[in-house]
């Protein structure tokens, strides 16, 4: 018995064609709990009724906005969700009718698409099996929470799946020094910026410090592909101010902005209390004690294989700032949620594996 166990194991590594078969059962069966059971799993919340309110009152009254008894709020559900998440679902609505399970078909669909770019951003960082374990521990990690952020009409899927796709067509990019692929990247991290602002943030940041880095010892000479990134990837997000102060008016957009700016500084800044809810919530049952056991593991397993001065571990330094970076904005600087820690969770499965 054990002998043909060990003939087994030998035949599976030889043989590549049971992780094809794996990556293809696995995506199946994502797929089929992704769009099951739609209309009562889980259950709605406020916030994504803002996504949906806006979608509704663009099919219903052409306005970009949330109908209610005092007119159209242009504030709340605008900013927390962009048009990459608005927009299509106001499309199914216009084709499918409206209500709660037609627009958690388009975020069923965003959540299978970014399963897809994260296996295949797995493989691209190390190899298929490797991707095949990270798209496990992703779906089952209780820290990510993949199953429930990625049904409803929320932008923290969608967000991430476009940050996946910018990564690897950066990862194309630098391997085949295109400047085209380059702005392709740039657009793809501005719309997961248009997405979900704090994207903004830690997207800059992450290009920041490997530019930094670059300069200092990868020595890739790749400065000016970071910048055209970062520009390109920025340009896309002012755009989408833009197009508010054209659409709603100087007046009521700065009004907005106004908004927005109290409303961070009550959920954002150092605060005590709330650093300790976020080293709970990283180490404790809240993630399935997950960064106790393998996440930070992982974090330092990578710093190795990053400190080569090689194309390999200039592209996957990348990911390994972004996360870092997210890390310390979910400790240090933001309410502690769960929904917050959830880009940062997502990235450490392909370490973890």
């Amino acid at each position: 018995m054990t002998s043909a166990l060990i003939d087994l194991f030998r035949w599976l590594r030889r043989n590549e064609r049971w992780e094809k078969f794996a990556a293809i059962a696995i995506l199946l069966s994502a797929a089929f709990l992704l769009f099951y059971n739609l209309g009562l799993n889980p259950r709605p919340w406020q916030d994504e009724g803002s996504a949906a309110g806006i979608a509704k009152s663009l099919v219903q009254y052409g306005v970009y906005a949330i109908k209610s008894s005092d007119g159209f709020q242009t504030f709340g559900g605008v900013q927390s969700a962009g048009p990459t998440v608005v927009l299509p679902i106001a499309l199914a609505y216009r084709l499918l009718g409206i209500g709660l399970v037609q627009g958690r078909l388009v975020m069923a669909l965003y959540a299978l698409i970014t399963l897809v770019l994260f296996y295949f951003c797995g493989q691209t960082l190390f190899n298929r099996r490797v991707a095949i374990i990270a798209v496990i521990l992703l779906l089952g990690s209780q820290s990510v929470g993949f199953f429930i952020f990625g049904r409803p009409m929320l932008g923290e899927v969608p967000a991430l799946g476009f940050f996946l796709a910018g990564w690897l067509v950066w990862n194309q990019a630098v391997r085949h020094n295109r400047s085209w692929l380059v702005l392709l990247a740039g657009l793809l991290f501005g719309l997961a910026m248009v997405t979900k602002s704090y994207y903004v943030i830690m997207v800059s940041g992450t290009i920041g410090f490997l530019a930094v880095s670059d300069w200092v010892f990868y020595r890739q000479h790749r400065f000016k592909y970071l910048v055209l990134l970062g520009a390109s990837a920025l340009a896309c997000y002012v755009l989408w101010l833009g197009w508010q102060w054209m659409y709603f008016g100087a007046n009521v957009f700065a009004l907005n902005l106004e908004k927005l700016r109290q409303m961070a500084s009550a959920s954002s800044g150092f605060n005590r209390q709330w650093f300790g809810d976020a080293i709970k919530l990283l180490i404790g049952p809240g993630a399935n004690y997950f960064y106790f056991f393998l996440g930070f593991i992982s974090l330092l397993y990578m710093i190795p294989l990053g400190l080569r001065r090689t194309r390999e571990a200039f592209l996957l330094v990348f990911v390994w700032l972004f996360t870092v970076l997210w890390l310390a904005y979910f400790i240090f600087w933001i309410l502690p949620i769960p929904r917050y820690l959830l880009p940062a969770a997502a990235l450490s499965p392909p370490r973890t594996a």
